[in-house]
């Protein structure tokens, strides 16, 4: 694996590219910010499982897929999938509450089907804080074992500390790291709403972009929001 530099694409994936895109980003030292509309995954890291001096055989690429979120719950990866995992550290005994034939490989959004080489997964679940854990550990290192190819391995982090991302405190940035997840988690208040109206196509109905004559002001916020939460934006 190497790779110096992200470059974001506007497509979702598709599993007749996959090979050759593994290809391309290796020879070009890249790995692939995914399309915003990307079920699944956020990030796509390519590696290949063969040697420097031989001749390119796109069928030893193999792929890390990273999922980022910022939410304060935490997720599940069997529900993301859903297939059963087990897990490996820490270890535990994990009972089977999945069949085979409801995993997300059985449907369009896995495009990783003709891949055989195991794909690692990392879920990287940076807003949970340690209060929401509850009593599961910060990070949780899973496998596939119902025999379907490529197996997937996984790994599941909460929180985004050093106790998590120890290069944290290696790079003596773990203060920094603090502040900015701070800044980045919306308190929900009047100004953060009117921060995110910044992105004026997030919601796609004309009232979001447009207020009512009235006007918006802090006393009549609750009565323009629509359905979502959202308030409508001032006309400019």
């Amino acid at each position: 694996m190497n790779f110096t530099h992200f470059v974001p694409t506007g497509e979702n994936l598709t599993p007749d590219i996959i090979p050759e895109l593994c290809h391309d980003l290796l020879r070009r030292s890249a790995a692939l910010q995914l399309s915003w509309n990307q079920p699944t995954y956020d990030k796509l890291i390519p590696f290949y499982c063969g040697t420097e001096d031989e001749t390119v055989d796109v069928s030893k690429c193999g792929v890390i897929l990273v999922q980022d979120k910022n939410k304060q719950d935490a997720s599940s990866l069997d529900d993301i999938f859903p297939e059963d995992f087990m897990r490996i550290s820490p270890g535990t005994e994990t009972p089977s509450k999945y069949d085979a034939k409801e995993s997300i490989r059985n449907g369009p959004k896995f495009v990783f089907n003709d891949m055989k080489n195991p794909i690692l997964y990392l879920l990287l679940d940076m807003g949970v804080p340690r209060s929401n854990r509850s009593g599961s550990p910060a990070v949780q290192v899973c496998c596939s074992h119902d025999g379907q190819v490529p197996q997937m391995w996984a790994i599941h982090s909460q929180g985004n500390d050093e106790t998590v991302f120890r290069c944290l405190k290696l790079m003596d940035c773990v203060k920094e790291s603090k502040m900015f997840f701070a800044s980045t988690v919306s308190s929900g208040r009047l100004h953060d709403e009117l921060a995110g109206r910044n992105r004026i196509f997030h919601r796609l109905h004309r009232r979001y972009r447009y207020s009512s004559p009235a006007g918006v002001t802090e006393g009549n916020v609750e009565e323009t929001r629509d359905g979502t939460g959202d308030t409508p934006m001032g006309d400019a």
